[in-house]
């Protein structure tokens, strides 16, 4: 197949720029015979997205990650609750609460005891590969597969009275855990219970997210510490997820870990990477 140089009338290969006799660069081209060979050519080709295009997507992903991720971190947070407790009826310590209670006095450790000299409160450290809090008596090593949360999103799950200490998302599920350090009020005063119903009701108002929220709670032992649970399960257009919220009061702050996953069981699993800090 030829198309003919409009300087020479030379003959040339249609798939070449310059004429080979005079350089050239216009031509006379057969119509039909080049469409022809486009059309060939455009069958024999299979489009494959660039690695930009790949990245772009996953980038996309995870993005979507950090968005869901970030409503749930707020949805738990203390200081968005001092308008859902008073409306829940815990605002005078009243004694007309709900007859169910949690038994968190069964605690395999006592941190006031094991340490001779008491620390006080610290959001804990980071270097990259664990996270430490000796205050908490929390220690967890960045899990295989999670990256620790950009400094933009630690800030949104933070304010004068709330603290992230931990914050690490997957690379390629829609999976994270995050720690956190609620400051309580003096008064009144809130124990774990209260506090899963705060949240519970806090995660029923997230727009664009349906939450199933257990009407009860159980408890848990993480890292020798005894922690109220509760398990969620929410869609968020996405799929089915779990959410798992654990709470633990300790002096005059309420530690929270909110963990999301596919399924109960594997937060569960997430959770019990953390020990007492070495």
């Amino acid at each position: 197949m030829n198309k003919q140089c409009k300087s020479c009338g030379t003959n040339v290969p249609v798939d070449v720029n310059y004429c080979q006799v005079c350089g050239g660069s216009e031509f006379y081209v057969n119509n039909s015979a080049y469409n022809q060979y486009n059309q060939q050519t455009s069958v024999n080709q299979t489009w494959q997205p660039s690695v930009a295009q790949k990245q772009t997507k996953k980038n996309t992903w995870i993005i979507v990650v950090i968005v869901v991720a970030i409503l749930i971190v707020l949805a738990t947070m203390g200081f968005i609750f001092e308008k859902v407790f008073q409306r829940l009826g815990y605002g005078d310590n009243s004694s007309d609460r709900d007859e169910y209670t949690l038994d968190m006095s069964e605690d395999i450790n006592d941190s006031s005891e094991e340490i001779p000299d008491k620390l006080y409160y610290s959001k804990g450290t980071f270097d990259g590969e664990i996270y430490v809090n000796k205050w908490a008596d929390i220690q967890l090593a960045l899990p295989e597969g999670f990256f620790n949360a950009d400094l933009a999103t630690y800030n949104s799950a933070e304010n004068s009275t709330t603290e992230c200490g931990a914050y690490f998302i997957a690379n390629d599920t829609m999976s994270l855990i995050s720690i956190i350090y609620e400051k309580l009020p003096t008064f009144p005063i809130y124990e774990e219970k209260e506090y899963l119903d705060a949240v519970m009701k806090q995660l029923n108002s997230v727009t664009g997210i349906t939450y199933k929220t257990p009407e009860e709670y159980s408890t848990t032992i993480i890292g020798g510490y005894r922690y109220a649970k509760a398990e969620c399960e929410f869609n968020n257009g996405n799929g089915d997820f779990s959410n798992t919220i654990y709470a633990r009061k300790l002096d005059d702050y309420m530690i929270c870990i909110s963990v999301m996953g596919i399924n109960s069981k594997s937060n569960d699993a997430l959770v019990s990477n953390i020990t007492t800090a070495k």
